[in-house]
């Protein structure tokens, strides 16, 4: 998987993380928010974990435990990481189409959610995204 193969669809928020990380956990419900809003449109989320190898076996009952749907990705070795200069981590980045960071933070606070979806927002076409049922059909609106 690369990540220009991925811009084709839409802009990438990749979140940098461990199973170690409560930030990173409590940072989860808001990625998999955004996901489910703008999926439609060709937001990919990639949650990238630099657990080592004695943590790794972790991740994936983490990830589904808590209900996240989006890709998660390993990088024992953090050389990923170092591509994109994480520090520490909770550390996510959105990458627009062209390969531009357009939006970066590290650490986690509860604003983070709103400023990522804004920033996510401006990426995307106006009508973007559609009205969504549960299931990830188009509602059909009748203007009542």
């Amino acid at each position: 998987m690369t990540l220009s193969e991925l811009l084709e669809d839409g802009p990438v928020i990749v979140d940098f993380w461990a199973t170690w990380c409560k930030p990173c956990i409590k940072a989860f419900p808001d990625l998999q928010e955004i996901f489910d809003k703008y999926r439609g449109c060709g937001l990919k989320v990639l949650a990238v974990s630099i657990d080592g190898p004695k943590s790794m076996s972790r991740v994936g009952s983490l990830i589904k435990s808590k209900g996240n749907t989006f890709e998660v990705l390993f990088d024992p070795s953090q050389k990923v990481a170092r591509k994109f200069h994480v520090t520490s981590v909770p550390r996510t980045v959105l990458v627009d189409t062209n390969g531009n960071i357009t939006y970066a933070v590290t650490g986690y606070r509860p604003k983070n959610h709103a400023e990522l979806d804004a920033a996510v927002g401006e990426l995307l076409p106006g009508d973007c995204p559609e009205d969504v049922d549960e299931t990830g059909e188009t509602e059909e609106t009748t203007g009542e």
